[in-house]
């Protein structure tokens, strides 16, 4: 049931490790997903987006010539609003203050610490695709609203939602959020 809604899609996987590239394009095969894109490094990766529409990333932190958070920044700076929305996953081996807060500031939808085990990767993945926050665009930040639960606020809210240009699934409309007047 579940690979019927993601047969379409195309996922990028990016790792400089086989063992775990193969591991990882499992999981998305498991899933149904219709084609599974590996990159060994940043720079692949960032030819690949450019020429080809992807669904989501799911990267590892270290990569070379620049690492995951480098290229979630270099994604969401295009002009491309579809893929500068497109769903970022971090697969981190190493898991610091540093590290989460600078994938947040990135836009990094979610993160995944290694080793992870297959189905929490694909809750990951599933909840990245399904459940799809609000896209914040701004002066300061690009990327998946920050805030995992909804806010009341009292008095005028300070940021309007706008329609998503990115929608994985068709089913699942998301909202861009915009900071400039």
């Amino acid at each position: 049931m579940l690979g019927r809604r993601f047969d379409r899609l195309t996922a990028l996987v990016v790792d400089e490790n086989e063992e775990s590239l193969a591991s990882i394009r499992g999981a998305f095969a498991t899933l149904g997903f219709g084609q599974v894109l590996p990159a060994e490094d940043a720079f692949v990766a960032d030819m690949i987006v450019d020429h080809t529409p992807v669904h989501l990333i799911l990267m590892e932190q270290w990569l070379s010539p620049f690492d995951g958070i480098e290229l979630t920044r270099r994604i969401r700076a295009r002009e491309d609003r579809q893929l500068a929305t497109v769903p970022i996953i971090l697969h981190a081996m190493v898991v610091n203050g540093d590290i989460v807060q600078g994938a947040r500031d990135a836009g990094i939808t979610d993160f995944v610490a290694k080793p992870a085990s297959m189905a929490t990767l694909q809750q990951r993945i599933i909840a990245s695709l399904t459940k799809p926050r609000p896209f914040i665009s701004s002066h300061i930040y690009t990327g998946p609203c920050r805030r995992r639960r909804a806010l009341r606020r009292a008095g005028m809210e300070r940021r309007r939602l706008l329609p998503q240009p990115h929608a994985a699934l068709p089913r699942a409309p998301a909202h861009v959020v915009s900071t400039s007047s």
